[in-house]
């Protein structure tokens, strides 16, 4: 029987761990059997397991794609500032306002790509190569 994933903090919750120049220490556990972020129980820093090996930086670039879409920003808009070989980092967070995110919004779930209520594609060509063949043929009809 599978093990629960463990909840995520919100993204308030990690802003809220910054502080005032926009920094973030984390704590990394590499080579983890599930990529998860923990907050700290009593300050500290936060704490991410990622499955990614400590092997020519895919490490770094994992804990940068999860804390990335934890607080819902693109992953350039983070910066590594120190431990690049260390498992004591020191994360740059982009000037953001707390009021910017939803407190009560949880780790960001999957979206699906297909939008509601949308037609498929085809009926979009259809509708318009039909009035051009229509007339295509009524031009054929009229000069024979």
């Amino acid at each position: 029987m599978a093990r629960p994933k463990p909840a995520m903090p919100t993204a308030a919750a990690i802003l809220a761990l910054a502080d005032a120049d926009g920094q973030l220490e984390v704590r990394v556990s590499p080579g983890a059997s599930a990529d998860a972020i923990t907050a700290p129980v009593s300050g500290g820093a936060l704490a991410v397991r990622t499955r990614a090996p400590p092997e020519d930086g895919r490490a770094n670039a994992a804990l940068l794609r999860l804390l990335a879409k934890a607080l819902r920003l693109p992953v350039s808009a983070l910066e590594l500032v120190r431990g690049a070989a260390s498992r004591s980092k020191l994360i740059r967070l982009p000037p953001c306002p707390l009021s910017a995110v939803q407190p009560d919004q949880p780790f960001p779930q999957r979206r699906s790509i297909f939008r509601p209520n949308s037609k498929p594609a085809h009926s979009n060509i259809e509708t318009s190569i039909k009035p051009l063949a229509l007339a295509s043929l009524a031009s054929q009809a009229g000069d024979g």
